[in-house]
């Protein structure tokens, strides 16, 4: 599972790495959009939330 999606789960123990070994590397999240300027306030808030979801 992406570690993302069970990061909390981990983090209280509700769910158990096994073989840490077979682990998947991470994969690159790309968000492709127009330039800054144009970028609509909801589009900059959720790029924003998902930065913040994956530095977390």
């Amino acid at each position: 599972m992406i570690e993302l999606y069970v990061r909390e789960h981990l983090a209280d123990g509700r769910l158990v790495q096994v073989l840490p070994e077979w682990a998947e590397e991470t994969y690159p999240l790309y968000a492709y959009h127009h330039s800054a300027q144009l970028m609509s306030v909801k589009v900059r808030a959720f790029l924003e939330f998902v930065v913040a979801l994956t530095r977390a």
